[in-house]
């Protein structure tokens, strides 16, 4: 349910959220810089899994600012987490990870964590 009618909020979650679908589908290829290489094998995980938790870490984040509860922008954040690695084992130019989505779940509880921490100490009233 929505919370805010702050319309600039809901047009950049859905563009953020739009954008991080596409990136997630596109082959790697199209990603890279021109005349870019990728990083070895283990810098590429390492990075990976960090690229996931910051990247549902914002999301989640983002629709916290327009959701009514935690659990609404969590599951919104997890299912596009898990719905796309499910897709990406289906093409052929990208791979399903378990570890992907774990990191991508890590980012969306540890934001509604610190979202309804900051906003739960900004309503109490200051000694």
């Amino acid at each position: 349910m929505l919370r805010y009618s702050n319309k600039i909020w809901i047009l950049l979650a859905t563009v953020y959220h739009f954008i991080l679908i596409v990136l997630s589908l596109l082959p790697t290829s199209v990603i890279l810089p021109p005349g870019g290489e990728w990083p070895t094998a283990t810098q590429l995980n390492n990075f990976d899994l960090l690229e996931h938790f910051i990247a549902y870490f914002i999301l989640t984040t983002l629709w916290q600012r327009v959701l009514s509860t935690s659990l609404e922008s969590i599951s919104i954040a997890v299912a596009t987490g898990g719905l796309l690695e499910i897709v990406q084992y289906t093409i052929p130019w990208r791979s399903f990870s378990i570890w992907d989505f774990l990191a991508s779940a890590a980012g969306a509880v540890i934001a509604a964590i610190i979202f309804r921490r900051r906003l739960v100490s900004s309503l109490l009233p200051h000694a």
